[in-house]
């Protein structure tokens, strides 16, 4: 399947004005920390993990196919007398600073290149070549990984009402009835006597006492 360029890609494409500052490091709420002088490569990087083990015949294969973060790479430059109605002594030594303190408290930031704006990026590489003329400039080159924020919803349950449980004993509801009232005495208060526990009694009486 081929995809074609729209009209209004091609339109951008034509009308996009040449870039005359380098990207630029955002931070979360778009407000710029860094405007670099120039950038020298960016390498936008896209990718996508396919899993190794068989696929099953007619199954969903994008089931079986994990996108990655998207990576960012680029080499920008700051120097100590740029062209620019900004600039002022040490900004160079200053932009290498905020690199750092960038990298060092992890922070989120927005970086827009040429190509496109990244948003929720880590900065998570600084490397630099120092040669023979550059010591008004820096030349590092950077590397970003997006970070992908997801928001989570609380909901609260309702406490489930649990109905008594209701064990079977065998025994019978009249049977349930007299154990329940034993011992809880008779119409007047008093206790409820056997009969044939009371003529045992007597008849033991009767044997002690003649």
């Amino acid at each position: 399947m081929s995809i074609e360029p729209t009209a209004q890609t091609e339109m951008a494409s034509i009308v996009r004005p040449p870039a005359t500052r380098g990207a630029s490091i955002q931070d979360a709420d778009g407000w710029g920390i860094i405007t670099f002088d120039a950038t020298v490569t960016e390498t936008h990087q896209k990718s996508a993990e396919v899993t190794t083990h068989p696929v099953e015949d007619g199954v969903e294969v994008a089931d079986h196919v994990r996108l990655l973060p998207v990576g960012l790479t680029i080499t920008v430059e700051q120097s100590n007398t740029p062209l620019v109605a900004d600039a002022y002594q040490d900004r160079d030594l200053d932009a290498w600073e905020w690199l750092r303190v960038i990298m060092d408290n992890k922070e989120l930031v927005k970086v827009v290149t040429i190509q496109r704006v990244y948003e929720n990026m880590i900065l998570t590489d600084i490397s630099q070549t120092i040669g023979a003329g550059d010591s008004q400039k820096i030349k590092p080159t950077l590397r970003f990984q997006e970070i992908r924020v997801v928001s989570s919803l609380s909901v609260e349950i309702p406490p489930i009402r649990r109905k008594p449980v209701v064990r079977n004993t065998g025994e019978t509801t009249k049977e349930v009835g007299q154990r329940q009232g034993e011992g809880q005495g008779g119409p007047d208060g008093e206790d409820e006597v056997n009969p044939g526990q009371q003529e045992k009694g007597e008849s033991l009486l009767v044997q002690i006492f003649g």
